[in-house]
């Protein structure tokens, strides 16, 4: 054949010391399932040796046959390209000089999956015949087809808003491997984010069906099925999550996911012990910190509020209005030495926050310190002087000054 000249002929100047009487040679069909031949596929043989050159031929038109001659002992692939079609099945056979069978394949080829690597020793035949079959995707870098993505490369598609592409990929990967979790999974995201809960339900259930133990999937069943509904079967959804999971962050966002349901479903105890998870496995958690502070404080538990505080990320320790709500909890409660250092904290933390003045001022002046009270009330009519209880502050603080 005229276009396998110049593969033969780079093959023959690159290959110094090669030995000319050599004359191994591959002869091959390319045909549809339904025993058609395919013309125009191009066919590209590589050599597990990186010395060896790149051979190239085409399928002819009248019978789909190509052939590569003064092939060299060693091991290669051989791989078929042609928009339109991917490979289906391979039916490789080689014999030695003797006629005797030196290598055997025949097998399926699944959508995207690597050619078979063949061995070829010197003088033998080869015959490789190829089935393919329709493809959607154009040629792909292993057989003809287009190769399934990978899972980091869906997950891109989907951040990038290329929905249909995403669930075509998916689709594809799942023509290949129809129990694979991790592609229903995707599946169910997909469907999740597009607000499509029937089409998300049934790939989440076709996900737990293949793994039940596939991480996150009882994360994302919980959550399809609260956006459906059904707070009662995500919340055990949720903890199944949390109870299998064994990724400390997988486990951190299933209690969160509990925590908020709870709260729905006004189950506080356990919003309480979840919050109180989420804690543990996730110490910079300012939500979780937040949430469960406001627990304490509204149940009069401010010993354990404070020790909380203590520990919580610094932009919670830090935040004067949480102080402020620990503060006035104190006061509510009675404790006014407690109330006036909290509040006295707060206007360390933010000494503009003018209700801080006034509060700490009223404590002041119940614990009898009349002086300090009536500096504090001041500040106060300083940074509200439009506050409507100016006139009733200014005579209080006349009679503390006295």
């Amino acid at each position: 054949m005229r276009t396998l000249m110049p593969s033969i002929v780079a093959s023959l100047a690159l290959g110094a010391g090669v030995d000319l009487l050599a004359a191994t040679k591959i002869v091959g069909t390319i045909k549809d399932t339904a025993g058609n031949p395919v013309a125009g596929v191009e066919i590209k043989l590589t050599a597990s040796d990186p010395g060896q050159p790149l051979q190239h031929a085409k399928t002819n038109k009248k019978k789909g046959q190509f052939f590569f001659a003064m092939v060299r002992e060693g091991t290669y692939r051989l791989e078929a390209f042609a928009d339109g079609w991917r490979v289906a099945s391979v039916d490789l056979r080689a014999l030695d000089p003797a006629g005797k069978k030196s290598f055997e394949f025949a097998s399926p080829i699944e959508p995207g999956a690597a050619m078979p690597e063949f061995s070829v020793g010197e003088n033998d035949s080869a015959t490789y015949d190829i089935v393919v079959t329709p493809s959607p995707g154009g040629a792909g870098a292993h057989g003809t087809g287009t190769p399934v993505l990978g899972t980091d490369e869906i997950v891109v598609l989907v951040q990038k808003g290329e929905v249909d592409r995403a669930r075509s990929e998916i689709q594809h990967a799942l023509e290949a491997h129809p129990s694979d979790a991790k592609m229903h999974y995707l599946l169910a995201f997909l469907e999740t984010q597009l607000g499509r809960f029937v089409e998300a339900r049934k790939a989440v259930d076709n996900a737990v069906g293949a793994d039940p133990a596939f991480p996150g999937v009882h994360l994302l069943r919980g959550t399809i099925l609260r956006a459906s509904g059904d707070p009662n079967g995500a919340l055990a959804e949720f903890q199944l999550e949390a109870a299998q999971a064994t990724d400390a962050q997988l486990r951190r966002d299933a209690y969160i996911q509990i925590a908020e349901t709870c709260r729905e479903l006004g189950r506080l105890d356990e919003q309480q012990h979840a919050l109180a998870k989420i804690i543990e496995l996730d110490p910079q958690s300012s939500a979780a910190f937040t949430q469960l502070l406001e627990f304490h404080i509204r149940a009069s538990r401010l010993d354990e509020a404070r020790a909380l505080l203590a520990s919580a990320p610094p932009d919670v320790r830090n935040d004067p209005n949480v102080h402020f709500n620990v503060a006035a909890a104190y006061w509510n409660a009675g404790h006014i030495e407690q109330a006036a250092a909290a509040f006295g904290k707060v206007i360390e933390l933010d000494s503009s926050m003018a209700e801080a003045h006034r509060q700490l001022g009223y404590a002041l002046m119940n614990l009898g310190r009349k002086q300090e009270a009536a500096k504090a009330l001041s500040r106060y009519l300083e940074l509200a002087p439009n506050a409507p209880d100016v006139s009733e502050l200014k005579g209080m603080i006349q009679q503390l000054s006295k």
